[in-house]
């Protein structure tokens, strides 16, 4: 039996392929080193944008 590719399946896999896993690691590291990752509203943004622009490029080809 394999897990559903979704992050509610139980399965690690799912965290691995959408990131969540570095991401976390990120965070753990951060807070072990004392330093600080800016996170706000507008970075989100700039982040999504370039998802969109990545996604357009790839529908495209």
């Amino acid at each position: 039996m394999s897990s559903v590719d979704s992050t509610s399946s139980g399965g690690l896999q799912p965290l691995y392929l959408t990131g969540f896993v570095g991401e976390l690691r990120e965070f753990v590291a951060s807070v072990g080193n004392n330093t600080w990752r800016e996170n706000s509203a507008e970075e989100n943004v700039k982040t999504m944008k370039l998802c969109e622009k990545l996604l357009s490029s790839l529908e495209a080809v």
